[in-house]
C-alpha cells in the first residue's frame, strides 16, 4: 500500500521534511553553542510554551489517540527542546545576570512581585511535575504498555484464525493485525518517552539549582540584587516547567484514553455532564450549602445558579431528542428483546464506533433516508432497529426483515470509498468493488482521498457507503415491508384528508389485507404508491367489479400514469429501452399462445436469454437518480415485467397507456432478435 501513498503526495513533501529536520538539527546546536540575545530566548520560550499548550490540546480532543504515532518522538524533542532552553537561559543569567523579559514577567506574575512567593511557586511546581505528573505517566504507560505486549499475541492469533475460519478479507485482517500492532508500539514508546520526562524534570531542576550559585561566584552578591536573583531562578524554573507540565498532563492523558473514538470533552460531557439528574443535583447541593451560616453566599449562589441553568437546558435537550424518537433507528444490544418483525440493521463488533455519539450523523442519515423513501414510495417505512450481532464477521454489516437476511456489505471504518460510474476512473490502489446500484468503488486511506478529484469520481464516508446501500436495499425490497399494519396507516392517513373516498372503499369491501396484495404487486414491479387517492378509488372501482387481483394491479398501474411518470421522469425525460418491430411481433405471437397472456410468454431458454440481455443493458444504460424504461405494448407486458422482476428498481416496464402526460422519450437502446441470438419464437 506505500506505492499508492505516493501516488498521491505532493512532490515537494520530501524536500520540505528534509528542511525541517535540518533546520531542527542545526538550531539545537545554535542554543547548545553560541549565546543569544535575550530577544531570540524570549522568542523560543513563547513558542515552547505556544507548542505545550497546543499539544495539551491534542491530547484532549484527539478521537483516536492510539493513531498518534508520532506523539513519543514529538515528546522526546519537547524535551530536549526544554533542556537547551534552560541552558540558554542559565547562560544569561551567569553572563549577564537577567533571564529576558519573559521569564522576569512570569515570575513576578506568580508571585505577585514577591521574591520569596516566586520561589515558593518554583518549587511546589517542581515537586508536582516530579512526584506527580512525571511518575504517574511513567506508571500509567509502563502498565498500558505491559499489557498491551502482552495481549499482542493472542489478538494476532484470534485474528488470524477468524481469517481462516470466516474466510476474511485479507486486506481487512492485515489492516486489523496491523492496528494491533501499532496499539502496542504506541504504548512501548509512550512508556520511553514518559521516562525521558522523568530525566528531564531532573535535569531541569538541578540547571536552576546551579545557576544561581554559578552567578553568585562571579558576581557577588550586594544591595537588593539578592532579590533580582531569586525573581530571575524562580522565572527560569517556571518558564521550563510550565510547558514541561503541560507536555506530562498531554502524555499522561493520551496514555489514559488511548482506547477512546472520540475526544475527550465529548466523552467527558456524555458520562459526567449528560444527565440532568447529576448536574442539578450538584446545584441543589451549592444551593444548601450557601444556606449555612457563615459560608461565602455568593459565589456558590452564582454556581448554583449556572448549574441550575445547565441541567435545564440539558433536560430540554433531551427531551427534543427523545420527542421524535419514532422517526430515528433505535440503536439496540445484542441481548435485548426485539421485534423480529421489523427491519433491522445488524453490524459486526468492528463497526460499533458508528453509533458513538460524535459519530451520532449516521443515525441521522438513517432517519432521513426513512422520511423520503417514505414520501417516494407512498407508504410510511416501518422504523429500523439498529443492533449488534456476533454472527456477522468484524467489519459486516447486514439488513435483516423477519429474521431473513436481504443483504450483507463491508465496511472500512478507517477509509473512504472512492465511487465512480467506470472501475478505470479509481484509483490504481486498492481492491475494486461492484455497489449494488451498479457504481464500482474503492476504499481509500483518508490522506489519499484528499488528493482525489474529479467530477467522475465522488467519496463516500464509511456511513455514507453503508445509507447509500441500505436506500437501494429498502428500494428493491418496499414490497416486503408494506405490511397490514402499513396498508392500515396508509387508509387511517388518507381518511384525515379524504374521508368519503376511504368510507366508500371501505363499504365496497376494501380491507387492508386487498391493499397490501395490490400494493405489494406494484411495488415489486418498481411502481410507487404515491397517488393514494387514485390508488383507493381504482380500487373501490374494481371491486365492485368483481374484478380479479391481477385486473387490479392493472387498472391501478393505469389510474396512477401521472404520479409513475413523474417519479421515474423528474425532468420530463424517460430514458427508455424499447423493441425493435421483429422482436415485438414476435413476442406478440407467442403471447397469443397464452390464456389471457399470462406469464410466461416464453420458454426457459429464452427467458434466459432476455434476463441477460436485460441485465447487460441496465449495467450499461443505469443512472443512479432514476430508473431505466423498457416500454412495449400492453399484451407482453406482464410478460416481461416478469423477467425484469429481479432488475427492480434500476429497471421499470411500462405500456404507453402507463405514461402520464407528454414526457420526452430519449431511446437509450432498441432490442433486436441478433442480441438474442434468433427469434423469440
Amino acid at each position: 500500500m506505500s506505492s499508492g501513498r505516493s501516488t498521491f503526495e505532493s512532490p515537494y513533501s520530501a524536500v520540505i521534511s528534509t528542511g525541517v529536520a535540518v533546520a531542527c538539527a542545526v538550531g539545537a546546536l545554535i542554543l547548545l553553542m553560541v549565546p543569544l540575545p535575550a530577544l531570540v530566548v524570549d522568542l523560543l520560550l513563547a513558542a515552547n510554551l505556544a507548542g505545550a499548550t497546543g499539544l495539551l490540546l491534542v491530547a484532549v480532543l484527539t478521537p483516536r489517540p492510539v493513531e498518534l504515532t508520532t506523539l513519543p518522538s514529538i515528546i522526546v524533542l519537547s524535551s530536549l527542546a526544554r533542556l537547551l532552553l534552560a541552558l540558554a537561559v542559565a547562560r544569561l543569567i551567569v553572563a549577564l545576570g537577567q533571564a529576558g523579559q519573559l521569564t522576569m514577567t512570569l515570575a513576578a506574575v506568580a508571585g505577585f512581585n514577591n521574591p520569596v512567593a516566586s520561589l515558593g511557586s518554583l518549587i511546589t511546581l517542581a515537586v508536582v511535575q516530579f512526584v506527580v505528573v512525571t511518575a504517574g505517566v511513567t506508571r500509567i504507560a509502563e502498565v498500558a504498555a505491559r499489557f498491551a505486549l502482552d495481549a499482542l499475541p493472542g489478538k494476532q492469533l484470534a485474528l488470524e484464525t477468524r481469517a481462516r475460519t470466516k474466510a476474511e478479507a485479507s486486506l481487512e485482517t492485515e489492516d486489523a493485525v496491523a492496528h494491533l500492532e501499532r496499539e502496542a508500539n504506541f504504548y512501548g514508546a509512550m512508556d520511553g518517552a514518559a521516562r525521558f520526562l522523568r530525566g528531564e524534570t531532573i535535569a531541569v531542576v538541578a540547571i536552576v539549582v546551579l545557576t544561581p550559585l554559578v552567578r553568585l561566584g562571579a558576581a557577588g552578591l550586594g544591595g537588593s540584587a539578592w532579590e533580582n536573583l531569586a525573581l530571575t531562578v524562580a522565572g527560569h524554573g517556571l518558564i521550563i516547567l510550565v510547558p514541561a507540565l503541560l507536555v506530562g498532563a498531554a502524555a499522561a492523558i493520551m496514555v489514559a484514553r488511548a482506547s477512546s473514538t472520540s475526544d475527550l470533552t465529548a466523552e467527558a460531557g456524555r458520562q459526567f455532564f449528560g444527565s440532568p439528574v447529576a448536574v442539578l443535583g450538584v446545584a441543589i447541593a451549592c444551593l444548601l450549602l450557601a444556606l449555612v451560616p457563615g459560608v461565602a453566599k455568593l459565589p456558590l449562589l452564582f454556581v448554583a445558579a449556572g448549574l441550575g441553568i445547565w441541567g435545564w437546558l440539558i433536560a430540554v435537550r433531551g427531551a427534543q431528542r427523545e420527542a421524535p424518537a419514532h422517526a430515528h433507528p433505535q440503536p439496540v444490544a445484542e441481548g435485548a428483546a426485539t421485534v423480529a418483525t421489523g427491519p433491522q440493521l445488524q453490524l459486526g463488533w468492528g463497526l460499533l464506533d458508528l453509533l458513538s455519539d460524535d459519530a451520532a450523523s449516521l443515525l441521522n442519515q438513517l432517519a432521513r433516508v426513512r422520511r423520503e423513501l417514505s414520501e417516494q414510495l407512498g407508504f410510511g417505512l416501518p422504523a429500523l432497529i439498529v443492533r449488534d450481532s456476533e454472527k456477522l464477521d468484524f467489519d459486516q454489516y447486514a439488513f435483516v426483515v423477519r429474521g431473513i437476511i436481504l443483504d450483507t456489505g463491508r465496511l472500512r471504518p478507517a477509509r473512504q470509498l472512492a465511487v465512480a460510474d467506470q472501475p478505470e476512473m479509481l484509483p490504481e490502489e486498492g481492491v475494486l468493488v461492484e455497489l449494488p446500484d451498479g457504481r464500482y468503488g474503492k476504499w481509500v486511506r483518508p490522506d489519499e482521498g484528499g488528493h482525489i478529484s474529479g467530477d467522475a469520481l465522488k467519496l463516500l464516508q464509511p456511513e455514507e457507503a453503508l445509507v447509500a446501500h441500505l436506500t437501494w436495499v429498502l428500494r428493491k425490497h418496499a414490497a416486503d415491508l408494506f405490511d397490514t399494519e402499513r396498508a392500515s396507516e396508509l387508509l387511517d392517513q388518507l381518511a384525515q384528508t379524504h374521508g368519503a373516498t376511504v368510507a366508500e372503499a371501505r363499504s365496497a369491501g376494501l380491507t387492508p389485507a386487498t391493499l397490501v396484495g395490490v400494493g405489494r404487486e406494484l411495488l415489486s414491479q418498481g411502481l410507487a404508491l404515491t397517488d393514494r387517492v387514485a390508488l383507493v378509488e381504482v380500487l373501490t372501482t374494481g371491486l365492485a367489479q368483481a374484478a380479479a387481483p391481477a385486473a387490479l394491479v392493472a387498472m391501478t398501474r393505469q389510474a396512477m400514469a401521472p404520479a409513475t411518470t413523474q417519479a421515474i421522469a423528474p425532468d420530463g425525460t424517460i430514458r427508455a429501452i424499447t423493441l425493435g418491430p421483429q422482436v415485438e411481433q414476435e413476442l406478440l405471437a407467442a403471447s397469443r399462445h397464452q390464456p389471457k397472456a399470462t406469464p410466461p410468454v416464453l420458454d426457459p431458454d429464452e427467458a434466459e436469454r432476455w434476463r441477460h440481455l436485460l441485465e447487460t443493458l441496465v449495467a450499461r444504460h443505469r443512472r443512479v437518480d432514476r430508473p431505466l424504461v423498457l416500454l412495449c405494448s400492453a399484451e407482453i407486458r406482464a410478460g416481461l415485467g416478469e423477467l425484469a422482476r429481479s432488475l427492480v428498481p434500476a429497471l421499470v416496464v411500462l405500456e404507453p397507456n402507463e405514461i402520464g402526460g407528454e414526457p420526452q422519450i430519449e431511446n437509450v437502446h432498441t432490442i433486436v432478435t441478433e442480441e438474442l441470438g434468433g427469434a423469440t419464437e
